[in-house]
């Protein structure tokens, strides 16, 4: 993590996809790939009863896995983090 924002930052990120019961679906995968183009940095938050792997949600959707936080992930857009 080359450009690394501190803690505050994200923590001030308010969380903009939700991974319900259903768990990741391609659905949520273009969800996140639209508002990152958008936004740059979102936050994915997910329920404790929904298995999620971060490294492979960030790869899906080629993003970048900035931090995670029991069942909260920050993504970034990997042009801005190399």
């Amino acid at each position: 993590m080359e450009k690394k924002r501190s803690d505050s930052g994200f923590h001030d990120l308010k969380p903009t996809i939700w991974v319900g019961k259903q768990g990741m679906s391609d659905t949520i995968l273009d969800e996140i790939k639209n508002q990152i183009k958008v936004r740059k940095v979102i936050k994915v938050k997910w329920l404790s009863s929904v298995e999620i792997d971060p490294e492979s949600i960030a790869t899906q959707s080629r993003t970048k896995l900035l931090q995670v936080r029991g069942r909260t992930m920050v993504l970034g857009d990997s042009q801005l983090y190399r």
